[in-house]
């Protein structure tokens, strides 16, 4: 039995809180080569890590790109596929040590409805967890507008 689904059976066994991740839009720079036409955004460097691009940086795919939703939903599929349905909770942190290449909330909210609808394509009961480590490690840029969103 491969190592992963050896702790998700142990997991189930023990009634621990199954929690699977999802897409969050971040995107190899090397899909513009499969998908030409895919609305992709570099997004800053990482942490203190410089503009070398093998180290530096992660690409967002547009949440307005179809590719996006299709992307989300064969993610979970795959998962679904490998593991069973063994629940309704998914990770997604998008901003995780690097901040949005907008602060408009309205972009912020079209990304956070991109990453949920993704997941309820494929499970209608869908909870979305989410780390708070992003409004503390960039607190200069989410302030209240962004958070509520």
């Amino acid at each position: 039995m491969e190592t992963s689904k050896f702790f998700w059976l142990i997991n189930l066994i023990f009634a621990v809180l199954i929690v699977l991740p999802s897409f969050s839009g971040n995107v190899p720079a090397a899909l513009k080569a499969i998908f030409p036409s895919a609305n992709i955004t570099r997004l800053g460097d990482w942490n203190t890590v410089d503009g070398d691009p093998r180290w530096c940086c992660t690409y967002l795919l547009d949440p307005s790109d179809p590719l996006f939703i299709e992307i989300g939903e064969a993610f979970i599929k795959q998962q679904v596929k490998e593991y069973g349905d063994v629940t309704n909770i998914y990770s997604c942190d998008t901003f995780n040590e690097n901040s949005p290449p907008s602060s408009d909330p309205t972009y912020i909210s079209s990304l956070g409805s991109a990453v949920y609808k993704a997941m309820s394509k494929v499970d209608k009961e869908a909870v979305w967890l989410m780390q708070g480590w992003l409004f503390y490690s960039d607190s200069s840029f989410w302030k209240p507008p962004q958070m509520k969103v």
